[in-house]
């Protein structure tokens, strides 16, 4: 008995399971109301919105200074005009404050040294351009002399100079030849006797060189020595003309240095008077009221996580850490794929679900919709959401019809955009349908036997496909056709 009722309650299940594939595997095809949508997530934010600034460092490029926030608002916090937001402790501004003074007075005293040594240029230069002149002059004055010859008072001066050398020769071998004699009596020494052929001798050339000197002038100079007193005229004019131009180079070389400097010693007070301003500033107030959110920071000390800036950070430089948001401003900012965006329109109703507050449903419509298309990595709205992703996408605003004071900045909205009204029709599920090379089809079945069939129409939504000719209500199809 207990072995024919195990039989009979496994019949049933195993009749019940079947059943139930049956049902997951075949559609039946039947005429439904719907409505073409598009469904995208968005996050909420404020069109109006104040950041709030705090000047860590020295706030300046260049600097490593850090600074270290004392006390910061809680996230999401409500505030009044002048209440306070931020309180910094700038530990290291007073470092930087000394390095900005230390570097001012170097500055200030290379530019006295480079003052200095424009007046020594200028004195350096003067003395060798008179000296290039004067060089200029004695090469013109040697060219000149050269070439014009021998002149009838120095072929005078050239007689005089010969015949005074003949008396010196004369009387120079009249004094050889008697202390010869004197030597051939032994009278005098073999070295005494050499003393006056040497002297013989020397006035001997001394006379040839007098005559061939006369005879060269008479011929003048060859072509070659006036070419190279030419070349060497040209020479000593282009260094005169160097020098003026060295003279300009290196005085404006020095000025260059004297304004670089003045314009460092100007750029180092700015920062000397901002730092000042800095340190009078520890404490950042509100101007105006609203909700205070605070931003998110990439913190590499606990491996790149995402967090918010709290008590404790160090900041380096102009750190915008917070804003200040309207919260009657508050709007959804959500992107639409390319293949999407061309059936979206502005003034589109659009239904609102925010998984904060599942049991409500909140109507708004379209207000703006980007003009350019962008990969969806450029224009993420959080930062820990960016990677690259290849896919182009446009910016869509939306617009409360009904605010609801829970509906808060940063929280995520999933939103339901209505493309056209009702209509009703042949629905199918999208995952029926395959794609052809030229036209869709489904998988039909006729009794036993399943059979493909053509079909004509489009997509309609994220779930299902119209189907507009090729299919008749009450008919069943397969559901996975890629399971087959």
């Amino acid at each position: 008995m207990f072995n024919i009722i195990f039989i009979l309650i496994s019949i049933i299940f195993a009749s019940e399971k079947k059943h139930n594939e049956y049902n997951d595997t075949f559609y039946l095809i039947e005429s439904k109301e719907v409505q073409r949508t598009i469904i995208e997530r968005g996050v909420i934010i404020c069109k109006e919105s104040v950041p709030v600034k705090v000047m860590g460092g020295a706030g300046l490029e260049g600097e490593r200074a850090l600074s270290q926030i004392k006390y910061i608002i809680p996230h999401n916090s409500i505030i009044e005009p002048n209440q306070i937001l931020v309180t910094v402790d700038d530990h290291n501004m007073k470092d930087v404050l000394k390095k900005t003074l230390l570097t001012i007075q170097t500055y200030e005293v290379k530019t006295k040294s480079y003052k200095a040594d424009a007046d020594f240029i200028k004195y350096e230069e003067k003395l060798k351009a008179e000296q290039d002149k004067e060089i200029l002059s004695y090469k013109i004055y040697e060219k000149e002399v050269k070439i014009k010859g021998l002149t009838e008072s120095e072929r005078r001066l050239l007689d005089i100079d010969i015949e005074l050398a003949k008396i010196d020769l004369e009387q120079s071998e009249q004094d050889y030849e008697r202390q010869k004699k004197l030597y051939e009596k032994n009278y005098i020494s073999q070295a005494t006797l050499d003393s006056y052929e040497r002297k013989y001798r020397i006035r001997k050339v001394k006379l040839n060189e007098l005559i061939i000197k006369k005879d060269v002038k008479k011929q003048g100079i060859p072509k070659e020595e006036i070419i190279e007193l030419t070349e060497s005229v040209k020479h000593a004019k282009a260094n005169v003309e160097r020098g003026q131009d060295r003279l300009n180079r290196r005085v404006g070389e020095n000025n260059n240095k004297i304004s670089s400097n003045q314009l460092n010693i100007t750029r180092e007070n700015y920062k000397l008077e901002h730092i000042k301003r800095l340190l009078q500033k520890a404490n950042v107030y509100s101007n105006c009221k609203g909700i205070v959110l605070v931003k998110r920071f990439q913190d590499w000390r606990k491996g790149g996580d995402w967090v918010r800036y709290r008590t404790g950070c160090d900041m380096s430089g102009s750190v915008v850490v917070a804003d200040i948001v309207n919260p009657d401003s508050i709007v959804i900012e959500l992107q639409v794929s390319e293949l999407d965006a061309k059936n979206v329109k502005v003034g589109m109703p659009v239904r609102i679900h925010l998984p904060s507050y599942p049991d409500r449903m909140f109507l708004g419509k379209i207000t703006k919709l980007g003009g350019i298309g962008r990969d969806r990595y450029d224009i993420a709205l959080n930062q820990e959401d960016k990677a690259l992703t290849g896919v182009t996408v446009f910016n869509v605003t939306v617009e409360f019809d009904n605010i609801d004071a829970r509906c808060c900045p940063g929280m995520s909205a999933v939103v339901e955009i209505i493309l056209d009204k009702s209509n009703r029709g042949l629905i199918i599920p999208r995952s029926a349908v395959c794609r052809g090379k030229h036209r869709f089809y489904v998988f039909v079945k006729y009794g036993d036997d399943i059979e493909r069939v053509n079909i004509e129409g489009i997509y309609y939504n994220e779930q299902y496909f119209l189907v507009v000719k090729g299919l008749e209500e009450g008919v069943l199809i397969h559901k996975y056709p890629n399971m087959l």
